[in-house]
C-alpha cells in the first residue's frame, strides 16, 4: 500500500471516476503479470510487457486515461564523498529507463 505505484493507481482510479470493489496487492511484477495473462482482472505492467505476455493495452490511446508519471530519486548520505556513490548514480542513469509511456494499462483476454 505505501509503494509508488499504489498510489499511481489510486490517482488513475479517481480522475477516471472508478471505483474497485476487490483489490490485489503484489510487489512482484511477475506475479502481477501472470495474474493479468490469467485475465484475472485490470492492472498495469511495463508497456513492453504487453505485447510479450498477449496482454491488451486499454485507455492508452486517449490522453486522459494515461497514467502519471512516477517519479524515483536517486538518495545517498549527505557527506558522503566515496567514488562508489557517483559510480553508481552514472549506472542507474545508463542502464534505467523511467521513460513514461502510453498503454501502461493492460487487461487479459
Amino acid at each position: 500500500p505505501q509503494a509508488g505505484t499504489t498510489r499511481l493507481l489510486d490517482d488513475w482510479l479517481l480522475a477516471q471516476r472508478a471505483s474497485v470493489r476487490e483489490r490485489i496487492l503484489c510487489n512482484s511484477w511477475g506475479a502481477v503479470a501472470g495474474m493479468l495473462r490469467a485475465g484475472l482482472g485490470v492492472g498495469f505492467l511495463p508497456t513492453g510487457w504487453i505485447a510479450a505476455l498477449g496482454l491488451r493495452a486499454v485507455g492508452g490511446a486517449h490522453p486522459k486515461a494515461a497514467l502519471a508519471p512516477l517519479h524515483y530519486a536517486f538518495q545517498w548520505r549527505r557527506g558522503d564523498a566515496r567514488a562508489l556513490i557517483p559510480a553508481m548514480q552514472q549506472l542507474a542513469q545508463a542502464q534505467v529507463d523511467f521513460t513514461v509511456m502510453p498503454g501502461l494499462v493492460g487487461a487479459g483476454r
